[in-house]
């Protein structure tokens, strides 16, 4: 059983976006999470007690309110839609909350964020293939090559740039889940030692624990669908939706697709 198990989906589904009130009511938080709707124009202090002037609104801000996640402990610090591998083994909700996946078929996922300014940030998808055998891609901004980790469920963790000279620092960020299932299905990752597993964090760090076989089931090249994304922080979201097929799916929308571009609170 799935979220989205009893629902004809339509071309282009809309998860989160940050004008809704409240923008997050379908997503769960970690614990330790504070997601805050707060203007874009309004600058990011890691300092609580900062308090902006009016004429400090920052360049290339967009002008919506946007969901802000914010921590310097991005494993601690997240949103999540769907259930993650424990929940769906069966082990009980997570931290995040969810007891079922999200169940979505389509393949598309775009997301509007923006990166708070040099701190890492990262984003998670929980995919599994038409055997329903799961992966988990992740995108971090502080990896710098990809790598493959043979966990239950295994781990395609992905680096993630933003562009340093962009009139704005919001970016779209625009996957084709069913293309990044191939590097599962043609790579051989290292096995962990006999009789242990494994694990990375949303930081990069790795440690060995409980047992495990010695090899990872990985999924193969066709398409299932998504059981959860998870956005980490450092960053301010504007909108993220699943579709048919990207662009092309928002561009059949006609006038109606207006309501996905970005719009500055002031002239660039």
């Amino acid at each position: 059983m799935t979220i989205l198990g009893h629902v004809v989906e339509p071309p282009l589904l809309s998860l989160l976006s940050s004008t809704n009130l409240p923008p997050t009511a379908a997503w769960t938080a970690h614990p330790a999470s504070a997601p805050r709707v707060v203007p874009d124009t309004e600058p990011f202090s890691p300092k609580p007690t900062y308090v902006p002037s009016a004429a400090a609104a920052e360049r290339g801000a967009t002008a919506d309110p946007v969901v802000q996640l914010a921590s310097p402990r991005l494993a601690t610090c997240y949103l999540q839609l769907g259930a993650g591998p424990s929940s769906i083994r069966g082990a009980g909700a997570e931290a995040g909350g969810h007891k079922l996946a999200l169940g979505s078929r389509l393949a598309h996922l775009s997301m509007q964020v923006r990166r708070l300014g040099t701190r890492e940030f990262a984003v998670e998808v929980g995919v599994h293939d038409a055997r329903g055998v799961r992966g988990v891609i992740r995108l971090s901004t502080h990896k710098k090559a990809p790598s493959l980790h043979a966990r239950d469920p295994p781990l395609l963790h992905l680096p993630l740039a933003f562009p340093a000279d962009a009139l704005t620092p919001w970016a779209e960020i625009a996957l084709h889940l069913p293309t990044l299932l191939a590097p599962f299905a043609a790579s051989r990752p290292t096995a962990p030692a006999p009789g242990s597993r494994a694990t990375t964090d949303a930081q990069g760090r790795t440690e060995v624990a409980r047992p495990a076989p010695a090899r990872a089931q990985m999924p193969g090249t066709q398409w299932g669908g998504v059981d959860y994304v998870r956005i980490y922080a450092n960053c301010r979201i504007r909108r993220v939706w699943l579709s048919e097929d990207g662009e092309r799916t928002l561009d059949s929308l006609g006038r109606a697709r207006k309501e996905w571009d970005l719009y500055a609170a002031a002239p660039l």
